[in-house]
């Protein structure tokens, strides 16, 4: 079986600067969403929900993938 080799700092650091572009371009969409949805009528509870069940649900799945890296 062939070993894969390390990554190196320089695909590390490629790999954290998308990571963070696609963090903020999601926050942006996930804002616009919100701010849409109270300009149109929506209440703020139900909006307030939405939002925070989409970043636990991110936050779950970032841990899971965390957990999934290290013990590869």
């Amino acid at each position: 079986m062939s070993e894969v080799p390390l990554p190196s700092r320089t695909a590390r650091l490629v790999v954290g600067v998308l990571t963070i572009l696609v963090l903020l371009v999601g926050a942006c969409i996930l804002a616009l969403v919100g701010f849409s949805a109270l300009y149109a009528g929506a209440p703020g509870w139900l909006v307030a929900t939405a939002v925070m069940a989409v970043l636990v649900g991110l936050v779950v799945w970032f841990q899971r993938l965390r957990r999934a890296g290290a013990r590869d």
